[in-house]
């Protein structure tokens, strides 16, 4: 098989750690042709670690090199302007979440993509997770029943739990009510770039096609995990016949049911094992009769259960472009989830109106989201000749 020509488009830190250390990992897949950075001189550095060629402006790195696959680890305000580019240029995407900031600039990326017929797939971790996966399996084999309710709180927010609500879910959503609290707290200095006065907490509430409903609440300074927030966090859902809280499977028979309602509980394992003195993820399995089982399908890159997960994202848009397959998690998966994160948003902005899903014009929140944007950069976000050269600083 022979390998990609891959380019790394942002070099910060999520860029190097994640995206080009698993690029690396999978050298039978990818070449590392070049590393991309408005920070040239930081792009310089990292490039000649690897002995691959730098660019500071994505422009010069498309006209230079033979690319199969670019990765774009930029800051989401860029995404929409790098990704376009790059379809109009040819080149096939894996891109970090999310996709974009707004469906309007999302929608620029879609037709691109399917005008230039190239593959993008959306770096989304969580239905790619392990753990997530094992869950669906418990769902799809039915031991919990038809799912009622999901719930997460603290555990992460928008596109990351939207995507996981709809995993767990498996229905497309139809309605949206946001509530939204935003409240003076005291400075909290999270990092140099990150600091807090005001704490902007939301919650929502999801309907399903299917009947099932999603709870969800967060706020950026739980991410941070400042003033003692996320100091736990609560993950369940709830079936007919059993339900899934957190990493634990509670499972009920007919005759526990009639008979107070108690359920066994089978806790979800992880089993590791040492391959060349490294702890490598072997499988996920609950030990019912029959037991469930997951296994690592991917036991020749030697990674822990953290990476799977990416692993599995560069994979799919290796075999996408390698075999002119759809992507696993494409861009209307990406618009999907951020489609949620808006009407939340909306919903809140109208006082805990419901909103139907789709969505089918722009939304007042989206206007303030642009207005925002250009007043930041002195751009509107859809001059995306002019954002694909504009340097975006990390937030």
């Amino acid at each position: 098989m022979s390998k990609l020509n891959i380019a790394l488009i942002g070099a910060g830190g999520r860029g190097t750690a994640v995206r080009l250390s698993h690029i690396l990992i999978m050298n039978d897949v990818f070449n590392l042709v070049a590393i991309c950075d408005r920070d040239e001189e930081k792009a310089r550095k990292i490039a000649a670690e690897h002995n691959v060629h730098a660019y500071g402006r994505v422009q010069d790195l498309v006209k230079q090199e033979t690319l199969d696959v670019a990765a774009v680890s930029t800051p989401g305000d860029s995404h929409h302007a790098i990704c376009t580019y790059l379809a109009e240029h040819g080149v096939n995407i894996i891109v970090e979440t999310p996709i974009a900031i707004t469906l309007p600039l999302i929608d620029l990326i879609i037709d691109a993509v399917e005008r230039n017929g190239v593959k993008l797939e959306v770096a989304e971790n969580y239905p790619r997770d392990a753990m997530h996966l094992m869950k669906r399996e418990v769902i799809d084999k039915g031991l919990i029943g038809d799912v009622l309710r999901i719930y997460s709180f603290f555990q992460t927010g928008g596109y990351h739990i939207m995507s996981s609500l709809r995993m767990m879910a498996a229905a497309e959503a139809t309605k949206v009510t946001g509530i939204a609290m935003e409240t003076p707290i005291p400075r909290v200095n999270v990092s140099d770039i990150r600091q807090y006065t005001r704490e902007n907490w939301s919650m929502g509430v999801i309907d399903f096609a299917n009947g099932a409903m999603a709870f969800t609440a967060y706020s950026a300074i739980y991410h941070a995990c400042a003033l003692g927030r996320k100091s736990a966090t609560f993950f369940q859902v709830d079936g007919t016949t059993g339900t899934i809280v957190e990493n634990d499977v509670h499972l009920t028979t007919e005759e526990q049911r009639l008979n107070g309602g108690r359920a066994t509980v089978y806790p979800i394992k992880v089993i590791t094992k040492e391959v060349d003195g490294k702890r490598i993820l072997d499988r996920v399995e609950i030990e019912t009769d029959p037991p469930v089982i997951w296994e690592n399908p991917y036991p020749q890159y030697k990674v822990g259960p953290g990476s799977l997960a990416i692993i599995e994202e560069m994979d799919s848009i290796a075999q996408a472009v390698l075999n002119n397959q759809p992507t696993r998690y494409d861009a209307c998966e990406g618009r999907k989830d951020m489609e949620l994160q808006i009407a939340m948003g909306e919903s809140a902005r109208r006082g805990r109106q419901p909103l139907d899903l789709p969505l089918t014009s722009v939304t007042p929140h989206e206007e303030e989201i642009h207005q925002r944007f250009a007043k930041r950069y002195g751009h509107d976000p859809m001059d995306v000749e002019i954002l694909v050269d504009f340097f975006f600083p990390k937030t």
